[in-house]
């Protein structure tokens, strides 16, 4: 320490420690006791070295540190742009398949109904009835084709499920029961069946049908 009487030799001794290899850090002053004191403050050469040689290290460290959250950052970055861009192409492929899928089901449909048209179209060229029944005891009509009216004189709206006339009350009563049981046993079999029967048609004539069928088992086989 060194106060302002002596400050000549203070700086004297601080210029020979300079010279010893001491460096001059820092100097502060302070007013005490109407004494002003000077404070110098001083490193040995080996912590200089050191603080120089810490410096450069530091540095690199800070550098290194840096330049990791960098790269992980980095990383991260083209990770999530690898999964979005993998997201990107299966939800492209995604949405091909279902363009796929719907144009192939309105080739389906479109092949459905003209398969429809050409079957209603031949089946109303057909001679006669070409019915789909329920197997009951009144032969409940699902559908009958446009024949029924020139055969039995009923409509086909008439028929279709008993709304007129029930179909089993046009054969005679003569042959009902014999009828209806050649078919019962036939289709129990698993067999088609051919029966031949008169009906009474609207207008009161006698006809003869000639009428061969084949049962349709749902998936429970019922």
């Amino acid at each position: 320490f060194h106060n302002k009487d002596t400050v000549a030799g203070g700086l004297m001794e601080l210029s020979l420690k300079l010279q010893q290899g001491l460096s001059l850090n820092h100097t502060d002053t302070l007013d005490l006791s109407g004494r002003k004191w000077v404070f110098a403050y001083a490193s040995s050469p080996k912590f200089a070295v050191a603080h120089h040689q810490l410096q450069p290290a530091a540095v690199l460290l800070v550098s290194m540190l840096i330049g990791s959250i960098f790269s992980l950052v980095a990383l991260m970055f083209l990770n999530q742009m690898e999964r979005l861009r993998e997201f990107s192409q299966a939800l492209d492929s995604s949405h091909k398949r279902m363009e796929e899928d719907v144009v192939k089901r309105q080739q389906v449909e479109l092949a459905l109904r003209e398969s429809k048209r050409s079957i209603i179209t031949l089946i109303g060229n057909l001679p006669g009835i070409v019915y789909r029944r329920k197997i009951n005891r009144n032969w409940s009509m699902e559908f009958v084709s446009d024949g029924c009216e020139e055969t039995t004189g009923y409509s086909g709206e008439e028929l279709i499920a008993d709304k007129s006339v029930e179909f089993s009350d046009l054969i005679l009563p003569e042959e009902r029961s014999a009828v209806a049981e050649q078919a019962g046993t036939d289709l129990n079999e698993n067999n088609s069946f051919l029966l031949v029967y008169r009906i009474k048609s609207k207008d009161g004539r006698i006809k003869w049908l000639w009428d061969r069928g084949q049962g349709v088992r749902d998936e429970n086989g019922v």
